[in-house]
């Protein structure tokens, strides 16, 4: 029995600090010219509170060793990302920034103005149980299969978005409650001589993607952030644009805030696809290591010749999609640029704001090869040569990600 606890917590600060926001100054040759924190760094924190448990045991009958066990892992997570939270100036001349006029103005929080209460508290757990067979047929032949099932579980749930409801004709609460995958595993390793062993095996695995993926539909459900900017804003363009204080929000931008309506249609979505299935992938592999003996040329003995090929096919991954967009087809060719790529607009020109759904996608594969030449002499001198060479056809290489709307 194992039983493990993990605290960690992960902040985004910037190098100078956090004590006024971004400013962006554009410049006469087209650059920019960008100054305090960046935005998304403005309120930017994950902490996960992680507790493993693990049991298993071993059942040795004849040529069998029979392994199994449970598993299990829960993550308690505390996420907020919101930008802007410091607020974000932009400057359309170095001279309008030394005389403090802004061109615009953006700033978000939750309607409280309080940071913490724009973030999302939630818990996720996993439960896997597996049995595996290592199982010697002979002297030089062993071959192990097993199978293992993993479920996913959680009692928390983004709050439901009616408009988002409205707008995609499903809700935004999923919460991966109840997923399971069956990952079958079999694999040998056969010594067919003294000098030559020959291994391989195939198997389908899941695994490896960050939490940030799935906080992002409870932080980012419509209840939590509000944002405001001062396009249009006649106020803001006779105040506080006019005498910029980075170092400040403005309270006009702040009762703005304190009276809008969370999770109304201009509130940013992230959801998770209800039909949403666990990433996997089919891995199979083949590989080889030999002894040589070079004596005859004068090389000595013990060169060890390792060579190894693995395939991996991607059956199902991880896919984002923006449902508020459309194909705009008043330009490029029918919406498609020179390359072929989508053009696209809003759905609901009247909607500035996005529904990003995590979806999956399918297809990938990726091929690779290695291959060793080692040798340690008797001096004490050691060689060793590696060539390794990969081929990788891949929809989305995804490790972590900043959903900003644009």
């Amino acid at each position: 029995m194992k039983v493990s606890y993990k605290d960690s917590v992960n902040g985004q600060v910037s190098l100078g600090g956090l004590d006024f926001g971004e400013v962006k100054i554009d410049t006469a040759d087209g650059g920019k010219i960008m100054l305090g924190s960046d935005d998304s760094r403005h309120a930017n924190e994950l902490t996960n509170q992680t507790l493993q448990i693990r049991l298993s045991g071993e059942y040795l009958y004849e040529d069998h060793a029979i392994s199994f066990g449970w598993e299990y892992e829960e993550v308690e997570a505390y996420n907020i990302f919101m930008q802007h939270y410091l607020g974000s100036w932009y400057f359309d001349s170095i001279d309008d920034f030394e005389a403090g006029k802004a061109d615009w103005f953006e700033y978000q929080n939750n309607k409280s103005l309080n940071r913490d209460d724009a973030a999302a508290s939630f818990a996720l757990e996993n439960n896997s149980f597996y049995i595996e067979d290592s199982w010697d047929l002979n002297d030089e032949l062993n071959i192990t299969y097993g199978i293992r099932y993993e479920l996913s579980g959680s009692d928390d749930a983004p709050i439901e978005n009616q408009g988002y409801r409205d707008r995609n004709g499903f809700d935004n609460t999923e919460n991966l409650d109840g997923l399971g995958i069956i990952l079958p595993r079999f694999g040998f390793t056969w010594d067919a001589s003294d000098e030559l062993v020959v291994r391989g095996g195939f198997g389908r695995f899941s695994g490896g993607r960050p939490n940030v993926f799935i906080s992002n539909s409870f932080s980012n459900d419509g209840s939590r952030i509000s944002a405001y900017k001062s396009f249009g804003d006649q106020i803001a363009a006779d105040t506080f644009l006019q005498n910029a204080d980075p170092s400040g929000i403005p309270q006009h931008a702040q009762d703005f805030i304190a009276n809008t309506e969370l999770g109304g249609p201009d509130s940013n979505i992230d959801a998770i696809d209800p039909d949403f299935d666990i990433p996997t992938t089919w891995q199979y592999s083949l590989a080889a290591d030999y002894t040589a003996d070079f004596s005859d040329i004068g090389l000595g003995d013990n060169w060890f010749i390792g060579g190894e090929v693995l395939y991996k096919d991607i059956e199902t991954d991880l896919l984002w999609s923006d449902t508020s967009r459309t194909l705009d087809t008043s330009k490029g060719i029918g919406g498609y640029t020179v390359e072929g790529r989508p053009i696209y607009t809003f759905s609901n020109p009247s909607r500035d704001a996005r529904d990003v759904l995590l979806t999956n996608s399918t297809g990938g594969h990726s091929l690779i090869s290695t291959f060793t030449l080692a040798k340690t002499f008797e001096s004490g001198v050691a060689f060793n040569f590696s060539y390794a060479n990969s081929t990788i056809n891949d929809r989305i290489s995804a490790t972590g990600l900043s959903l900003i709307h644009i």
